[in-house]
């Protein structure tokens, strides 16, 4: 585009609200995640912090945290189907 032909004044308006709206899209989107973490997936995780999901602190160091499954018996054909 050369000097003699410009944009229109709606274009040029047009583009600089996208740049202003593209900065408060990063504002927005801080602020956002910021109160998520503070008071939704924070206080969870102070919850959660106190249990054993697992079931792991009753181990030994030479035990393990395998537990059978109590619906089906194991068997060799039921092995050899994957699905």
């Amino acid at each position: 585009m050369t000097e003699t032909q410009r944009k229109p004044f709606y274009r040029r308006l047009y583009e600089g609200w996208l740049v202003i709206a593209g900065h408060f899209g990063e504002v927005q989107t801080t602020v956002i995640l910021f109160f998520s973490y503070v008071f939704a997936i924070g206080p969870v995780a102070l919850v959660m912090q106190r249990k054993d999901l697992l079931h792991k602190k009753g181990l030994h160091a030479g035990d393990t945290a395998w537990m059978d499954a109590d619906t089906t018996m194991p068997d060799l054909e039921r092995a050899k189907r994957l699905f």
